[in-house]
């Protein structure tokens, strides 16, 4: 199954829904396999636990379809700014089978990663269990076909949580290549998957051609991966807090190097997505996890300042909201002023 983060407002000029029930602690029983086509053909698809009989899962395009050269596009995890805001005043509010439905597509597989969009292109990922393979998918936007799929990597399921996917990483797109070199002229995509005990980090053109795939560090935990990557000029920074040695990591977008890698202290799994903003007259990228809240420096992998708590483990992001007096990092029982003018986190 392929849903949206449901916290985060509609992709411009589409809006994404899923039809995924959560399971429960007693739903760990093996399904049986089915025959269904799918945009692939015909395959052998292992219905998970939670899906209770529903094979494939479905985009679909809820119209609102601006113009693309005037819609905003949504590139990676929480949107183009990272905190689930778009800019599009037209995208609907109510949906049905019968009313702004644009189109409606099959999506072989299994995942929870949010889809992106950039102008006439939507990617997202999935897990097809029965090949223990996870993919990478380009539909186009204004008829839902699916353009090509790339397997990105073929390896034995990892253990999980009962509500997580094999495939929750929300690819990100660095769309005009802005940062581009002989080596990345042109449209790029980035995933992020989970081989055994090892983070995997992979960039395909919007032809499905792969660019690189790198192995940046370990990564071992009971409830599974996610680590949704951003990017930040020449740079892909991916999340490493697991149980073990946790780190940040930043991958060069040209041939995925690592450029810089900072330990993190507290060897504790989390899940978040750093937000970058300016800040205090400096660039930082707030990340909540690792039993801490801290700032790093996205040029160097510096840090700038870290607090405690608010809790071990952290799945959800920082939020930045605008304050007029001061400038606070909440957390339940205290306020940190960070030094960042008139705004503050709020976690």
């Amino acid at each position: 199954m392929i849903r949206s983060n449901p916290a985060a407002p509609p992709p411009s000029g589409l809006s994404v829904l899923s039809q995924i029930p959560f399971a429960t602690s007693g739903e760990e029983a093996a399904s049986p396999v089915q025959t269904r086509r799918s945009g692939f053909g015909t395959r052998n698809f292992r219905a998970p636990p939670y899906a209770r009989g529903c094979i494939l899962g479905h985009l679909l395009g809820l119209v609102a379809l601006l113009p693309l050269a005037l819609a905003e596009n949504w590139p990676g995890w929480r949107g183009p700014r990272g905190d689930g805001t778009s800019l599009e005043t037209g995208a609907p509010i109510h949906w049905s089978a019968a009313s702004n439905l644009a189109w409606k597509t099959d999506i072989p597989g299994i995942g929870h990663a949010s889809p992106i969009v950039w102008d006439d292109r939507l990617f997202t990922v999935s897990a097809l269990l029965d090949l223990q393979e996870r993919v990478l998918l380009c539909l186009d936007r204004r008829t839902g076909k699916i353009l090509w799929h790339k397997t990105v990597l073929q390896s034995p399921l990892e253990k999980k949580h009962s509500l997580n996917s094999y495939a929750s990483s929300t690819p990100a797109t660095d769309g005009e290549q802005v940062y581009s070199t002989p080596a990345t002229d042109g449209e790029q995509v980035y995933v992020a998957f989970l081989d055994r005990q090892e983070m995997v980090v992979a960039a395909y053109d919007f032809d499905g051609n792969q660019k690189s795939l790198v192995r940046p560090g370990p990564f071992a935990s009971m409830h599974g991966f996610c680590s949704s990557p951003i990017l930040f000029k020449d740079k892909v920074v991916v999340n490493g807090d697991h149980d073990g040695e946790s780190y940040l990591v930043a991958l060069s977008r040209a041939d995925g190097k690592t450029l810089w890698k900072t330990p993190r202290q507290n060897r504790t799994r989390s899940y978040c997505v750093p937000l970058i903003r300016e800040l205090g007259g400096r660039t930082q990228m707030v990340l909540s996890g690792d039993k801490c809240v801290a700032s790093y420096d996205p040029n160097n992998g510096k840090r700038h300042w870290i607090i405690d708590g608010p809790t071990d483990q952290f799945v959800a992001s920082p939020v930045l909201l605008a304050w007029r007096q001061a400038s606070l990092l909440y957390r339940p029982t205290k306020a940190v002023n960070p030094g960042c003018g008139s705004e503050c986190f709020l976690l």
